[in-house]
């Protein structure tokens, strides 16, 4: 059979465009891939070497019962001491450095003038407490032993950065059961605390509201973000009438621990605003 030499120019007109177009499709969609497969490639190590992914917790939800074993080594349970003129509840603390300094709440130590801290292993020490601050509602305490090599100061994040939204861990002794933990969110930030209704001896502003649970013992004990940081001092929790926790907790900032402390060791005081000065003394007055 004999193919004509028109019928082969025909042939040749008609599938070489087809040809043209279907290399065409070949080339772009390799193109594409490997343009994917380099991207890809530059997020991996990206985030492996964390120049992109910045925001990245210590500790994953596996890693909770780590986190929670590192943190407990820093808290304490406060307890009143033979020698305390008064003291209201017992509550928690935490160490603050090396040279035996704890921080608990004010409302926790009351009038008492030293108080017993016992720390995980069960071992129990007598602290002087140094500096109040009603209205922050902070206390300072001192281990009076001079021989305590094994503190281990609790890590301090920025309060400032907290996000609602968090996962946030409470760690204390409610209701004397020590080493207890329990978890929730950042409810809220900002939040002014008043008297009425809660554990709050003042009125505070700029607290932190969690979920977390957080009852009586607790108080003075750390509010622990995921990073394994102390965010904040358990302080308060808003009461129903048949008691308990409504998932209503409440703890100072630890942009405020941090700003007071310092002064609270050194002169055992801190100085109030004078508007705080004024609300205290206008309660005072009409109560």
């Amino acid at each position: 059979m004999r193919v004509s030499l028109g019928n082969t120019k025909k042939l040749t007109v008609i599938f070489f465009p087809l040809f043209l177009i279907f290399a065409l499709i070949v080339v772009s969609t390799l193109l594409l891939w490997i343009d994917y497969v380099v991207e890809a490639r530059l997020q991996s190590h990206a985030s492996s070497d964390g120049t992109e992914n910045t925001i990245s917790p210590s500790y994953s939800e596996l890693e909770i019962p780590d986190l929670f074993d590192k943190v407990k080594l820093s808290v304490v349970n406060i307890s009143p001491s033979s020698m305390s003129e008064n003291i209201s509840l017992s509550g928690s603390g935490f160490v603050y450095d090396k040279n035996g300094h704890m921080i608990t709440n004010s409302h926790v130590v009351a009038t008492a003038s030293s108080v017993i801290v016992t720390f995980n292993d069960g071992n129990q020490y007598d602290a002087n407490v140094i500096g109040k601050d009603p209205v922050n509602d902070i206390a300072i305490l001192k281990i009076s032993e001079n021989d305590i090599e094994s503190l281990l100061p609790v890590e301090f994040g920025n309060s400032s950065d907290v996000r609602v939204g968090e996962r946030v861990f409470a760690i204390g002794n409610p209701y004397g059961f020590t080493n207890t933990l329990t978890g929730g969110f950042i409810s809220q930030v900002s939040r002014l605390i008043l008297e009425a209704g809660s554990g709050a001896p003042y009125p505070h502003p700029n607290m932190i509201q969690t979920d977390a649970l957080i009852n009586p013992g607790n108080s003075g004990g750390p509010l622990v973000n995921l990073q394994g940081q102390v965010i904040g001092m358990n302080t308060a929790t808003i009461n129903s009438e048949l008691g308990g926790a409504t998932g209503l907790g409440f703890a100072i900032p630890s942009q405020t621990l941090i700003r007071e402390i310092p002064t609270l060791i050194e002169n055992g005081s801190y100085p109030p605003p004078l508007a705080r000065n004024i609300r205290c003394n206008l309660d005072f007055r009409f109560k």
